[in-house]
C-alpha cells in the first residue's frame, strides 16, 4: 500500500498546476482571439461564396455567379426582351450578329430597296406636282430633300428587313443609292412642275402640255447649284437642301445597318 504524499508536496503541485493553468489562460487572451477571428473571418468569406446563388446563362443553361453573366439585348433603348449570357455565349452571340450579307441576301435587299423606292417616291411627287402652283414653289420643289430622312429610314430599315438583319457595307450602300435616287427624283419632278408652270403661266392656256427637261440639264444646271452655292436671296432653301440630304443619307446609312448587340452588366 502507497503511502499518502505530505501535505508539503500535495499544496506545491496544486499550485504548480494552478500557475500553469493561469499561464495558458493568459496566453490565450493575447493570442487566442486574433487568431481565431482571422480564422473566422476567413471561413465567413468562404461560406459566402459558397452560399452565393448561381444563375443559368439563358443560351447554355450552365450555371454562373452573377458577376460573370451580362445582359444583351439587340435594340439599344429596349430592354425589356433582353437574355442573360455567359461570357462565351456572349462571344458567339456577336460573331453571329457580324455575320456578312450573303448575295442572295442582298438581291432580297435590292428588291425591297426598289419597293421603298416607289413607297416614297410616288407620294412625295404626286404632292409636288398637285400644287406646283402654290406660291411658296421653293419648299415644294426640294420638299423631298427637305425630308429626306425619312425616306432614308424606310428605305434602309427595307433593306435591312429583305437582308435578314444581317451585316454588310453593300447593303449599306444600296439604301444610301436608293435614298439618292429619291432625293434626285422629288427634285427632277419640282423642277418639272416650276417649268410646266411656267409655261401654263406664259401660254395662258387651258390645255396643259408637260415639258420634259434632260436629266443632265437639270443636274447640271438646277441641282448642283442648288447643293453647292449660297445666294442672298435663297440662303435658307439652299441650306435646308445640303442639311436635308446629309441627314438623309445618314438615316440611310444608320437604318440599313445590321442587327447589333448592346450589353451592360447584370445586376440583380
Amino acid at each position: 500500500m502507497t503511502a499518502p504524499n505530505p501535505p508539503e508536496e500535495n499544496d506545491a503541485g496544486l499550485a504548480a498546476a494552478r500557475q500553469t493553468a493561469l499561464r495558458n489562460w493568459q496566453q490565450s487572451l493575447v493570442e487566442g482571439p486574433a487568431v481565431t477571428a482571422l480564422d473566422n473571418v476567413e471561413s465567413a468569406e468562404e461560406e459566402a461564396v459558397e452560399d452565393q446563388e448561381h444563375l443559368a446563362c439563358n443560351l447554355c443553361y450552365r450555371p454562373f455567379l452573377p458577376g460573370e453573366l451580362t445582359v444583351a439585348s439587340n435594340e439599344r433603348f429596349n430592354w425589356a426582351n433582353a437574355i442573360v449570357v455567359c461570357p462565351e455565349c456572349l462571344t458567339e452571340l456577336k460573331l453571329e450578329m457580324r455575320a456578312k450579307s450573303s448575295k442572295p441576301d442582298l438581291v432580297l435587299g435590292l428588291v425591297w430597296a426598289v419597293i421603298g423606292f416607289f413607297l416614297m417616291a410616288g407620294p412625295f411627287c404626286l404632292a409636288i406636282w398637285t400644287v406646283k402652283s402654290d406660291s411658296n414653289h421653293n419648299f415644294w420643289q426640294w420638299i423631298g430633300c427637305y425630308f429626306a430622312f425619312v425616306a432614308g429610314v424606310v428605305i434602309g430599315r427595307l433593306v435591312r428587313f429583305g437582308v435578314g438583319k444581317r451585316h454588310s457595307l453593300e447593303q449599306q450602300l444600296i439604301a444610301i443609292f436608293f435614298t439618292l435616287a429619291f432625293i434626285a427624283t422629288t427634285a427632277y419632278v419640282g423642277f418639272l412642275a416650276d417649268n410646266n408652270n411656267f409655261q401654263d403661266l406664259v401660254q395662258k392656256t387651258t390645255e396643259h402640255h408637260v415639258n420634259l427637261i434632260d436629266f443632265w440639264i437639270f443636274i447640271t444646271a438646277r441641282l448642283w447649284p442648288a447643293v453647292s452655292t449660297f445666294p442672298q436671296d435663297s440662303i435658307l432653301m439652299h441650306i435646308g437642301v445640303d442639311v436635308g440630304v446629309v441627314l438623309g443619307l445618314v438615316a440611310a446609312y444608320l437604318s440599313s445597318e445590321g442587327a447589333r448587340i448592346y450589353t451592360r452588366p447584370f445586376v440583380r
